[in-house]
């Protein structure tokens, strides 16, 4: 099984900071105390130990074989992260003037991920016809694409109006119909594009057989953290990080107001609390 970081397509330092430090906080390390319901995330994400996020980690599909061989562990989903290439005219260089316009890629194997438990994404579609509808199996290698309504108001363009389940947004140099729209309220998951894998992978230019890394859950949600480190001493080389599939507490209704930039500890983990 091999491992190796995986270069950012373009050297864009300032824009990757602010992917590295969004999926710190996605991904941050934070194992609550047992039996503590609000400390207990719903799922890992495993990827290369020593990878800030998952945008800079490269792991072999296959791996998910040794994963299956570990008990307890009910799903197993693949996921490519990277930076957006030029979204509807807004590449990279641009993001310096307009920081409000970085937008990341999710792709997600559709069929895995429609069996996970939690799933913040999903449960944040608008209601009614202005949030269509979420990925599903027959999404597989389309252009479709599922959006924040943040993202959806940005490049609305000269419409007149955000833009909404079928309508085009243009990612790099494909036309992506839209689905879905979402709405966390987030600083941070407001700015993702959720995407089949195989989309993800043409628009990123990630290899063949290769993925960033895997959501997984666990059959018995109170050992997420015992099967965390199994899968460490399992499988070196790996880490396995508990997420969670709920806002940050700083970024809930009632919570304090959100850091624009939360500074990050030496060990990569941001101050988010949870």
């Amino acid at each position: 099984m091999s491992f190796r970081p995986r270069p950012p397509i373009r050297d864009h330092r300032s824009s990757v900071a602010q992917i590295g430090l969004m999926f710190a906080t996605i991904a941050a390390p934070t194992r609550g105390s047992a039996g503590d319901p609000a400390s207990e995330p719903s799922g890992l994400m495993v990827l290369q130990v020593d990878a800030i996020s998952p945008a800079f980690s490269s792991l072999p599909v296959d791996a998910a074989d040794r994963l299956r061989d570990i008990p307890g562990i009910r799903v197993i989903a693949p996921e490519i992260y990277g930076m957006a290439p030029a979204v509807e005219g807004t590449r990279p260089d641009d993001l310096a003037t307009a920081p409000e316009k970085f937008a990341v890629i999710l792709g997600r194997d559709v069929v895995a991920h429609s069996r996970r438990e939690g799933d913040l994404l999903r449960r944040s579609l608008l209601p009614g016809p202005g949030g269509g509808r979420f990925l599903a199996e027959g999404d597989r290698g389309k252009p479709h694409v599922v959006i924040s309504r943040k993202l959806a108001r940005i490049f609305a363009g000269g419409r007149g109006r955000e833009k909404a389940p079928g309508d085009t947004l243009r990612v790099g140099d494909e036309d992506l119909r839209i689905v879905g729209v979402y709405e966390t309220g987030s600083q941070l998951f407001d700015h993702i594009l959720v995407m089949d894998t195989e989309v993800a992978r043409r628009l990123l230019g990630v290899e063949e057989g290769r993925v960033s890394s895997f959501y997984v859950e666990a059959a018995d949600p109170g050992r997420t953290q015992r099967l965390a480190e199994v899968i460490e001493a399992r499988m070196p080389g790996l880490s396995a990080r508990i997420v969670s599939n709920r806002l940050p507490r700083t970024e809930r209704p009632g919570g304090d107001a959100p850091m624009a930039n939360p500074p990050l500890r030496p060990d990569g983990d941001s101050r988010h609390p949870d």
